[in-house]
């Protein structure tokens, strides 16, 4: 059987403990995402946004991210995390949430950010 090498580059935990960002090598790109949950972004797509090689719109990714430049979205159902995700459009995540979930925004550094449900 053939396996694929994965290799962690980073990992970070925010301080209150929540969540985990994995940096890893898998085969020729790198996977950033939250440990446990399904959301992640590729490394080469970092670097065709950014036109930056991968290694650096990865590394320039995970910075932007804990310095607070990214929205965190967290999904808990019945007080329970249950998915997290990086957002530009909390409007549009809000849409999705079912009765009886919270849904969260902060940054990395836990600083939470407050929309206005409009009613």
């Amino acid at each position: 059987t053939e396996s694929v090498e994965l290799m962690i580059l980073a990992r970070h935990t925010t301080a209150d403990g929540i969540l985990t960002l994995v940096a890893e090598q898998v085969g020729d790109d790198v996977q950033i995402g939250f440990e446990g949950f399904s959301w992640h972004t590729h490394g080469d797509i970092l670097a065709q946004l950014s036109g930056l090689p991968l290694r650096q719109a990865v590394e320039r990714f995970v910075h932007e991210l804990l310095k607070g430049q990214h929205l965190i979205a967290l999904l808990r159902m019945n007080g329970a995390l249950v998915d997290a995700w990086l957002t530009d459009d909390p409007a549009r995540d809000a849409l999705h949430k079912l009765p009886g979930d919270d849904l969260e925004f902060r940054y990395w550094d836990g600083t939470e950010v407050q929309f206005g449900d409009g009613g």
